[in-house]
């Protein structure tokens, strides 16, 4: 090993510290070229009020990085002995992992972005945010609360997710400015799945899930049924906004998200927030059944336990037996039940499942004809029916039709489109 023979061990352990500070100091400063994060197409597809925030947000996270990088290095300076030295060495550790966290929110931000480089996906996306802010709206604006701007990306994968706005994500400095909304490139043309992670969103901004959750163990009279069911709630409650914003349409998406292999479908885990995907599918028919009466859900169900028979081998056979003879009570008990995270209404008061039924949504259809999937006007005065409506008639549908596929894409355009010239 190569030593200095005119450096005191200390001041060799000072000029090592400087220097892993100088370069993740250093690292910082490129990510300050905020821009260069994403393509300037990208930029320009968000709401110009929600690029803006996000932006100022990177850029006061990275200017707090290189602040501490700069008050750390004179401490090192400053220090006397090499005792003190050796003392800062986990402070420049810490450092270190504090630029790799702020690096880590700043490329997932990076990538949600860049999915929006392509204009028509640009589009579509924007049409994805609109969706997601006006069901937040819907909620939201009657209970008095504030709506957070929505950021949606598209990525691989079979399901959605969310960082939930006001989130604390890989580092302190960086609160989630926004309610960031994965959907997958296969569910792009029927989004449903956008209403179930606005309703995690929702549920937390009300404090829903926990009134749910007792409400679910109280109002069932097994015990352990209630307990059961009670840790589910966060799940059951996006799947119930879901519904009630897009009716049958976001059953049949839901089946053939969690169709799979038998044992994925009665995999029952007591850690697992998702309810066993047997029953999930089943609760969702059970929604339909509560707000509509009998329907094409019906033949869902037929065709979902036919396809999955319960056999009494299963771990969970008595678990999953029993849920069954209670699903409609659970469904009472989301739907109609009134809570105080609603000011004393029912969620179907509050968000009204009749305006998708598959009759109300055939009576606009008629009413309006194909200019309701061409007109400006439609496309933005009420999306959330549209999605509702082309997610219904590919649900019933067999195979969707060419036809249909286009109405969907075309209309999504439509309000992207719309949009971006506002």
């Amino acid at each position: 090993m190569w030593v200095n023979p005119h450096m005191s061990p200390a001041s060799v352990l000072r000029r090592h510290l400087s220097r892993q500070i100088a370069h993740w100091g250093i690292a910082g400063t490129r990510l300050a070229d905020i821009e260069s994060l994403a393509a300037p197409q990208a930029w320009r597809s968000l709401e110009r009020h929600t690029g803006q925030r996000l932006r100022a947000q990177f850029t006061d996270a990275v200017k707090e990085l290189e602040r501490d990088g700069h008050a750390l290095l004179a401490v090192v300076r400053a220090a006397a002995t090499q005792a003190e030295l050796l003392g800062l060495s986990p402070k420049v550790r810490a450092f270190k992992r504090r630029y790799l966290r702020i690096e880590t929110a700043l490329d997932f931000y990076a990538d949600a972005i860049n999915s929006r480089t392509n204009p028509e996906m640009g589009a579509l996306l924007r049409s994805c945010d609109a969706l997601v802010d006006r069901a937040m709206k819907d909620v939201l604006v009657p209970l008095g609360k504030p709506v957070p701007p929505v950021v949606t990306f598209a990525d691989q994968g079979r399901g959605a997710l969310i960082l939930k706005y006001a989130l604390r994500l890989w580092d302190p400095a960086i609160q989630s400015y926004v309610a960031a909304i994965k959907i997958t490139r296969h569910a792009l043309h029927n989004g449903t799945s956008l209403l179930h992670e606005a309703g995690h969103q929702i549920s937390a901004l009300i404090d829903w899930n926990d009134e749910l959750r007792a409400a679910l163990i109280t109002g069932l009279r097994s015990t352990s049924l209630g307990e059961c069911w009670g840790a589910w709630a966060s799940e059951i409650a996006a799947d119930a906004f879901a519904f009630v914003f897009t009716g049958y349409a976001s059953v049949c998406a839901l089946h053939d998200v969690v169709a799979d292999e038998p044992r994925a479908v009665f995999r029952y885990a007591p850690d697992d927030p998702h309810p066993v995907s047997f029953l999930r599918v089943l609760l969702g028919v059970d929604m339909c059944r509560h707000a509509y009466g009998a329907g094409p859900w019906d033949e869902l169900a037929d065709v979902w336990q036919l396809t999955y028979p319960l056999h009494p081998s299963l771990a969970a056979a008595d678990l999953l037996r029993s849920s069954q003879s209670v699903l409609p009570r659970v469904a009472e008990l989301i739907l109609s039940r009134p809570y105080r995270a609603f000011k004393g209404k029912s969620l179907v008061d509050l968000v009204n499942p009749q305006r998708v039924s598959p009759a109300a949504l055939r009576k606009l259809e008629e009413t309006v004809g194909p200019a309701l999937f061409l007109s400006s006007y439609w496309v933005t005065k009420d999306p959330m029916r549209l999605l509702a409506l082309t997610g219904l008639k590919s649900a019933v549908s067999g195979a969707p039709s060419a036809q249909s596929l286009r109405e969907q894409q075309s209309w999504m355009l439509r309000l992207g489109d719309s949009l971006a010239a506002a």
